[in-house]
């Protein structure tokens, strides 16, 4: 039997939204590939890092949250990037920078943490093309995502066709 190809999936786990975005890949995805992460925990005798690597080596695909704008997402970014992979890159509506991850803790800061602005906070990328998402509208951002996911159709390898989900009845 043949192993299902797998896609890459980076995001903030301090930013418990996401885990909803999460299972809206699963619905679309799952049974067609197989969703890989960073390891939540280490194991004896391996490398989070190599695992990463080896996971985003062998992916058809990525897919970034931005959500939290935190620094290991922006890397994994770059490395499936810099590996040549097809990335569906999303921001969540709402989405800030996660100040306090930043400083090791969460704490009361005087300012909320201010909204992602890519144009401000992330520059350099701001002529890339991301998708927004919604936590409250989960049949959009199923939508939203499957649409990303067929504008990427020549880059991902391999491309799995499949219909898109109906939510009329």
């Amino acid at each position: 039997m043949d192993e299902k190809p797998s896609y890459f999936v980076s995001y903030s786990t301090g930013e418990p939204h996401v885990e909803i975005f999460v299972e809206c890949l699963e619905y679309i995805f799952g049974g067609r590939y197989v969703l890989k992460r960073t390891p939540l925990a280490l194991q004896s005798g391996s490398s989070q890092i190599h695992s990463i690597e080896n996971s985003i080596r062998n992916c058809a695909f990525g897919v970034v949250l931005l959500d939290g704008l935190r620094p290991n997402v922006v890397f994994e970014w770059g490395l499936l990037r810099g590996i040549g992979k097809p990335v569906m890159l999303f921001k969540e509506v709402e989405a800030t920078v996660d100040i306090g991850h930043l400083l090791g803790a969460k704490i009361d800061a005087p300012v909320p943490d201010p909204l992602i602005d890519i144009n401000l906070q992330f520059s350099n990328v701001k002529d890339v093309n991301y998708s927004l998402w919604n936590r409250y509208r989960i049949k959009e951002t199923i939508s939203a995502v499957w649409d990303e996911y067929v504008k990427k159709q020549s880059e991902i390898q391999p491309f799995v066709h499949f219909d898109k989900p109906d939510f009329s009845a």
